[in-house]
């Protein structure tokens, strides 16, 4: 089953003559964006927006994108064709397209970001297995972490230190899993501070501490942790030494 195409016109007559042509060559669409639907982002292969529902939801197209980075999610504006569309463009929409609009032109470009969406999600596939495969090779624990903690990915040395599997770790607060509960605010602060204040070129620490893993086994640790910066996206990695062993 296609995808549908998020169509958010707020002129009615338009809404329903792209609607009818995006229909006639077999794409199903939705009106409207869930920015905190875990289900909806798997549904919309691209958004449509004329201006002032573009206005209205590029906040929504933001956060689907922060919130699913590994996600392409192509954006399209329809403007008057003598409207400026650099604002639009730093609002995170991919392309203008001027009105009026022709049928075939207008399908024509539809079909060429679809096609973009799915070469560069294979792309991204392909790059997910080569670098899972590098990290796994890696000796120590190494866990990769979001600015607010929680944990995006952790290698077999880590899943072997913890005790936990990928698909265990993954999405939990790092200090709430691996951290001693009495220690939580301590390095909630310092973890809030590091991401704050630590330049990308600067960002490393070291530090040894107690860590807990999977049935409330506690282990000395060697801690470095080093900040990345990933297109305005903070991550932090952790690499982790049982010093028990």
């Amino acid at each position: 089953m296609t995808q549908p195409i998020a169509v958010l016109m707020a002129n009615t007559r338009d809404r329903d003559l792209l609607t009818e042509a995006l229909h006639t060559v077999g794409h199903a669409t939705i009106e409207g964006l869930t920015p905190h639907s875990d289900t909806q982002i798997n549904e919309v292969s691209l958004v449509l927006a004329d201006e002032n529902m573009a206005r209205r939801h590029y906040p929504s197209l933001l956060a689907l994108r922060a919130r699913y980075p590994d996600r392409l999610i192509p954006a399209l504006v329809l403007l008057p064709g003598r409207a400026e569309s650099n604002a639009w463009l730093r609002y995170g929409f991919n392309h203008a397209l001027y009105m009026p609009l022709k049928k075939r032109e207008f399908l024509s470009h539809i079909e060429t970001f679809l096609a973009f969406k799915s070469q560069s999600e294979a792309a991204l596939r392909e790059a997910a297995v080569r670098n899972r495969a590098i990290l796994d090779l890696a000796p120590d624990a190494l866990v990769v972490l979001d600015e607010r903690g929680f944990i995006i990915d952790l290698n077999h040395a880590a899943e072997q230190t913890f005790g936990y599997t990928h698909d265990d770790a993954a999405g939990r607060n790092f200090l709430e899993l691996f951290i001693p509960p009495k220690a939580w605010a301590k390095y909630r602060t310092r973890f809030a501070a590091y991401v704050r204040e630590a330049p990308a070129h600067v960002g490393r620490a070291r530090f040894e501490t107690t860590l807990t893993g999977a049935r409330l086994r506690l282990f000395p640790a060697q801690v470095n942790v080093m900040r990345i910066d990933l297109h305005g996206r903070v991550r932090v990695a952790a690499f982790i030494q049982d010093l028990s062993s």
